[in-house]
């Protein structure tokens, strides 16, 4: 087993650039990986709407089929790379296999969670903008919840929402740099320097849950 990441002690938590900077090192070795895993899924969403199309050509059981294949597809994107993330930074050897393996294996329960956060968070929304503030950072991280702890969906979305009390800009911070690198995807030069920092700047979130998952008591002396 290599070495993993040096976790920062609960309430010294770097900062967005900092933790961008210390996932690096461990992500980028492995960063093709990534790219793989994306690029099957890719890959995969193309052949799916392609056979759609030919066999119901544009109906409306054509959009929704292939709207139940997407959310599919996204959760087994969602439940590889987050496996991956936690693996990388912990030091834990895997193949790409292994990890998809893992994937394909928590589809439906990563697709539930995933359907589960997408109702609060558009029901915050309809509340007005206040309320999606608060809410939206308190439960994003439940899928690296769900995927760290083995648990269950509930259990994942309450080890999210009680673990950011009070760490809520520390989410804000890695999403609101995410939302700045996706900007690039508007530019054809910036889509591979896009997804190369995407990926290692999404792997703070792991990173950051690791660091939530520590008894708060875990602070250095003085």
């Amino acid at each position: 087993m290599a070495e993993g990441i040096n976790i920062p002690k609960y309430g010294e938590w770097p900062g967005t650039t900092e933790s961008f900077k210390l996932v690096r090192e461990f992500v980028k070795p492995r960063i093709w990986d990534f790219i793989t895993v994306i690029g099957i899924g890719i890959i995969l969403a193309l052949v799916v709407e392609i056979i759609l199309a030919a066999v119901f050509k544009h109906s409306l059981v054509n959009s929704i089929i292939d709207d139940l294949f997407g959310i599919v597809i996204g959760s087994f994107l969602q439940a590889t790379i987050i496996a991956m993330f936690f693996d990388v930074l912990i030091g834990k050897e895997f193949t790409l296999n292994s990890a998809m393996a893992y994937g394909l294996n928590h589809i439906f329960k990563m697709m539930f969670l995933l359907i589960v956060l997408d109702i609060i968070i558009i029901a915050s929304l309809v509340l007005l903008i206040i309320p999606f503030l608060f809410i939206f950072p308190r439960v994003y991280i439940a899928p690296y919840f769900l995927v760290k702890n083995d648990c269950t969906v509930s259990e994942a979305i309450a080890a999210s929402w009680h673990s950011t009390k009070g760490n809520m800009r520390h989410v804000w911070g890695i999403t609101l740099l995410n939302i700045t690198l996706a900007i690039l995807f508007l530019t054809i030069i910036g889509i591979p320097l896009a997804l190369y920092w995407g990926i290692i700047n999404s792997a703070s979130f792991a990173l950051l849950t690791l660091y939530l998952s520590q008894p708060k008591h875990a602070k250095k002396a003085g």
